[in-house]
């Protein structure tokens, strides 16, 4: 139930961002586990230990290597099977596009992909206790 929480409060944040409304509050999530797509498998989960921040306009991934995306345009969408999901198209600080999508799905796991077109990465998002 808290990660619907969080997973709502996401899309508060990228709502308000939509109208053009002051906000500069962030969302804080931690990331326990990882998993990197490459020629169209995925690796084997590996343990990280990774914050991400969901600020206006701005999404921050804070692992190795600071992972920085200003969104561009969002969308939100639910499933058949009740999963609900937003999408933010972004540009990395180095102007490449992608796609940031963050999930709840209906057994209460939340997870972020980070797609771009040869490459993508997710994360388990999980309680920060």
């Amino acid at each position: 139930m808290k990660k619907i929480l969080i997973f709502c409060c996401f899309l508060f944040g990228l709502v308000n961002l939509a109208f053009g409304q002051e906000d500069n509050t962030a969302t804080k999530l931690i990331a326990k586990k990882a998993a990197i797509r490459q020629n169209g498998e995925w690796s084997d989960w590996k343990e990280c230990n990774i914050l991400t921040v969901l600020k206006k306009g701005k999404i921050i991934i804070y692992s190795e290597r600071t992972q920085k995306y200003n969104e561009i345009s969002f969308s939100q969408k639910t499933s058949a099977e009740g999963d609900t999901y937003g999408s933010a198209f972004c540009v990395d600080d180095y102007g490449d596009e992608c796609t940031v999508d963050l999930y709840t799905y209906e057994n209460g796991k939340v997870q972020i992909y980070i797609w771009y077109p040869k490459i993508a990465w997710t994360y388990i998002l999980v309680d920060d206790e």
